[in-house]
């Protein structure tokens, strides 16, 4: 099984690898696993926000999106949270993080900007 694959009590954090999207029983859910377990072809799924996850069987899931665009691992859940407040436009719904260095709010478009880190949470000042 792979090891990037969170444990259930485990919560999604910034740096989970999300695989794509996948239909559940007329949901979308993000796919953090989709392969061989011991019970067989199974999908570890995520709730969008990335609040809870669960398991489900392969037959039952469609893959909607594949985020191999991104590499081979996929993306992470928190550069996908901020496309996608970037892609909605509004500055102030973008996730912000603390620079460690400067102390400066910033977002990951300002962050890419300036070189630099959202996962370090530096802001490249």
């Amino acid at each position: 099984m792979d090891d990037d694959v969170p444990s259930n009590d485990e919560c999604i954090s910034d740096d989970t690898l999300i695989k794509g999207k996948a239909q559940y029983k007329g949901h979308e859910y993000l796919v953090l696993y989709w392969g061989p377990t011991k019970r067989g072809e199974r999908v570890k799924l995520a709730f969008m926000d990335g609040n809870k996850q669960f398991w489900a069987d392969a037959s039952q899931c469609t893959l909607t999106k594949d985020y191999k665009r991104y590499g081979s691992w996929g993306i992470t859940f928190g550069k996908l949270q901020a496309l996608r407040a970037e892609h909605k436009g509004n500055g102030e719904t973008s996730p912000k993080k603390r620079c460690w260095e400067c102390g400066r709010s910033f977002t990951y478009a300002e962050a890419k900007a300036h070189d630099g880190d959202w996962q370090d949470s530096y802001c490249g000042c």
